[in-house]
């Protein structure tokens, strides 16, 4: 199921399965023609659409590997020290280049401006 996918007449969990492939004839046939008529489960299929390929791409070593696990681990790794000063580095370096924008444009608007005004 799709995020923000309101429930819809008992076909909101059918979305995912339906991309898969996973369901049975007649209820794929079902759920095709509840998609004729329904926006919001159309939609939460189109944003699954690619999923199928993605998963082809995981190698069957990996997807043994991930399947085998029981629990996910209690504790997730930290990220890496660099990577959050290096996120809030690239931030800044952001605002500072739009800020550079946003002036030169109102410079050179202004400036472009008073030179043609003044030939008639």
């Amino acid at each position: 199921m799709t995020e923000g996918h309101e429930l819809c007449d008992g076909y909101t969990t059918w979305d995912g399965a339906y991309v898969l492939g996973a369901l049975a004839r007649d209820d794929r046939r079902e759920y095709e023609e509840h998609l004729t008529g329904c926006d919001s489960c159309r939609s939460a299929v189109s944003k699954l659409a690619g999923l199928p390929g993605l998963l082809a791409l995981v190698d069957p070593e990996t997807a043994l590997s991930i399947a085998a696990q029981e629990d996910p681990p209690d504790t997730v790794p930290p990220p890496p020290e660099r990577l959050l000063p290096a996120l809030a580095d690239r931030a800044l370096a952001r605002r500072r280049r739009g800020r550079w924008w946003a002036i030169g444009g109102g410079v050179g608007g202004a400036g472009g401006g008073g030179g043609r005004a003044g030939r008639g």
